[in-house]
């Protein structure tokens, strides 16, 4: 790969520079609670039945006064011969039932729809969808703290498309593209030093293999 300190080369359809919504300890502890008070079961779909305990204040209470309370989970399922099956919003909570961990829509006992998933602090740390097991369409992930890890999309379960991927200290961006799930293409590695000019560093892809770094 070739160093440039010149200004950092044009890039295609750059994706923005986002950031997870972050919230004051306090706030997000009172939004957890409110959420546990306030927990509904997930809308089940005709056939479903839920199982499992949603966090409602009455149920936390309760299962404080026998101990420390686990992690628990919620879900729709469809009962079949061979055990339920999920359909339909599955639900879990860190041990102590006032954080919620991951959010997963399933059909028919496999993943389809949108999905979250969160750090303990109450911070989103992944979210994307699913199409019968497999990621589609928009992803991005979160570091812990704030800001964007990795963003881009999928087709059918594999990178491609337009991706960036930043530090935690934002000094450090990668854009380029992928297909297949490989690189391919024209990728640009931007460092910003604490002096001096960014280094810019490029590199041309065929399916995963470097092929070119002017």
């Amino acid at each position: 790969m070739s160093r440039s300190h010149s200004s950092p080369p044009t890039r295609r359809s750059p994706l923005p520079v986002t950031r997870a919504p972050a919230l004051a300890p306090a706030l997000a502890l009172a939004l957890a609670l409110a959420l546990a008070a306030c927990a509904e079961a997930p809308p089940c779909p005709s056939g479903s039945a839920l199982e499992g305990v949603i966090p409602t204040a009455e149920k936390l209470q309760a299962l404080r006064e026998e101990g420390p309370v686990p992690a628990l989970e919620a879900v729709c399922v469809i009962p079949e011969p061979r055990g339920p099956v999920r359909h339909g919003v599955y639900r879990r909570w860190f041990p102590g039932g006032e954080r919620l961990q991951e959010s997963i829509t399933y059909e028919g006992g496999v993943k389809h729809g949108p999905f979250e998933l969160y750090y303990e602090d109450g911070q989103k740390r992944e979210e994307g969808s699913y199409e019968y097991n497999l990621k589609q369409g928009r992803f991005s992930t979160y570091h812990r703290g704030g800001g964007v890890h990795m963003e881009g999309t999928y087709v059918d379960g594999k990178m491609d498309g337009e991706f960036k991927i930043t530090s935690q200290d934002e000094m450090h961006v990668q854009e380029g593209t992928y297909s297949h799930g490989m690189r391919h293409g024209r990728w640009t590695s931007e460092y910003i030093p604490l002096k001096g000019a960014p280094i810019v560093l490029k590199a041309f892809y065929h399916y995963g293999l470097v092929v070119n770094s002017p």
